[in-house]
C-alpha cells in the first residue's frame, strides 16, 4: 500500500469529502491523545516500555499454551508461532497507524498558516473550543466552523494530489 492510498476516496459531494476528512482528523486526534497519555504515563522511559513488551510477550505465549491445552490436545499449531504471528500483526497495525498519522500531519503542515494552526489546535493539540476561538482571533462559532470546513477541503485536495503523484 502506498503512503497516502488510504486517503483516496473518490468523493463527488463536498459534504462527503468533509465528513471523510473529519473522520481521518478524528483518528489523528485520538492518535495524538494516546501518544500524550503514553508519554505522561511512562515519562518517555524506554526501560519501562521494554519491560512491558517482554511481559506482554510472556503473557501471549502462556495464553496460547493454555488455549491449546483446553482444546484437548495439540491441533497442528505451534503456540509460540501463533503468539509471534499475533504480535507481528499488532506491530503492522501500529506501523500503519503511525504512517496514517504521519501523512496527515505532513498534509496539515503544508497548508497555509491560518488553516494549519486551526487544524493543529483542534485535532493535534486537543485545545478546548473556547481556546481555539480565542487563538483564531476571537471569532464566533460559525466562523470557526466555516474555517474548519475550508481547511478540511484544502487538506483533502492536497492529499488527493499526493495520491495522484504517487500513482503516476
Amino acid at each position: 500500500m502506498k503512503e497516502t492510498e488510504f486517503f483516496y476516496e473518490p468523493c463527488v459531494d463536498e459534504a462527503q469529502t468533509i465528513r471523510n476528512m473529519k473522520r481521518q482528523l478524528l483518528f489523528l486526534k485520538q492518535y495524538t491523545a494516546s501518544l500524550r497519555l503514553h508519554s505522561v504515563l511512562y515519562g518517555e522511559d524506554c526501560v519501562q516500555l521494554q519491560v512491558e513488551d517482554e511481559l506482554s510477550d510472556y503473557l501471549n505465549y502462556t495464553r496460547s499454551i493454555v488455549q491449546t491445552s483446553r482444546n484437548g490436545g495439540y491441533v497442528h499449531r505451534d503456540p509460540v508461532l501463533d503468539a509471534m504471528e499475533r504480535q507481528r500483526r499488532a506491530r503492522e497495525k501500529v506501523m500503519e497507524q503511525d504512517q496514517r498519522a504521519y501523512v496527515l500531519l505532513q498534509g496539515i503542515l503544508q497548508l497555509e498558516e491560518q488553516e494549519k494552526e486551526l487544524l493543529l489546535d483542534v485535532y493535534v493539540r486537543g485545545l478546548k473550543r473556547e481556546l481555539v476561538l480565542r487563538h483564531q482571533g476571537d471569532i464566533v462559532e460559525s466562523t470557526l466552523n466555516r474555517r474548519l470546513r475550508r481547511a478540511c477541503l484544502h487538506l483533502a485536495a492536497l492529499l488527493h494530489l499526493q495520491v495522484l503523484k504517487e500513482c503516476s
